[in-house]
């Protein structure tokens, strides 16, 4: 009976296509880069990473990454441990992260990006002016003023 039931839940797994398996999945790339207004580096700048996209970096949180006096930032890359691994989806998974950057006053958008949870992801090197923001264009057609534009990395 013991031996029925385990072939059971097995088989509903490889029909869900689920398979029960630890692994790490990568959440946010490595991101560097450095932060200036007109070619002037800007010390103390405080990056946050925004979990919302309708209202990105409305939410206060702690901030991720703050410039030193060459206005340069470095973030890790951050990963997590996940227990269902699904062979369908992953991929084709793609999530969405916005970069926030706060200098006197509230915080405004300075990157958003994409991340391929199952797959290595290339090392992000942003060049932030905050004086020269540009629009970018979304996916839905709507527009969002960054101050950040990816370069190639070294």
């Amino acid at each position: 009976m013991r031996s029925h039931l385990m072939l059971v839940v097995l088989f509903s797994l490889a029909i869900s296509a689920c398979v029960p398996f630890p692994h790490s999945v990568t959440l946010l790339p490595q991101i560097e880069g450095e932060i200036n207004a007109s070619g002037v580096p800007i010390e103390g700048a405080k990056l946050y990473l925004s979990s919302t996209s309708k209202t990105p970096c409305s939410e206060a949180s702690q901030p991720i990454a703050v410039t030193n006096q060459q206005g340069r930032f470095h973030i890790e890359a951050i990963k997590a441990l996940r227990w269902i691994y699904v062979p369908m989806v992953a991929p084709i998974s793609v999530s969405f992260y916005t970069l926030c950057v706060a200098h006197s006053g509230s915080p405004g958008i300075a990157y958003r990006g994409d991340v391929a949870p199952y797959r290595e992801n290339p090392h992000v090197v942003l060049s932030c002016d905050l004086e020269r923001p540009r629009q970018l264009a979304l996916p839905d057609s709507s527009k969002l003023e960054v101050v950040c534009e990816r370069r190639k990395a070294q």
